[in-house]
């Protein structure tokens, strides 16, 4: 996590600068780290659904899959893109 994050981070920050500077609309991207046994970084995200949510490598024991499960529950609405890979 301590090397993924910055590096999506930076990522996100040179689209949002590209699709700025061709006069496109804002680009409101939230990069944040969620651990979904951590009710405070549950609490914080679940204020309202995203359009996407990206994971990767999302469970490495079964006993986290009902968190998760709720977690997803609480961020995606009607609108949020799922997408397997």
């Amino acid at each position: 996590m301590d090397v993924v994050l910055p590096m999506l981070r930076e990522n996100v920050d040179l689209f949002r600068e590209a699709a700025n500077s061709g006069g496109s609309a804002q680009c409101p991207v939230k990069v944040t780290e969620l651990d979904w046994t951590n009710n405070g970084h549950v609490s914080s995200v679940s204020q309202k659904p995203f359009d996407l949510v990206l994971g990767c490598d999302l469970l490495n024991s079964e006993g986290n899959m009902a968190p998760l499960v709720k977690v997803m529950d609480a961020v995606c609405g009607p609108g949020t893109t799922g997408k397997k890979f």
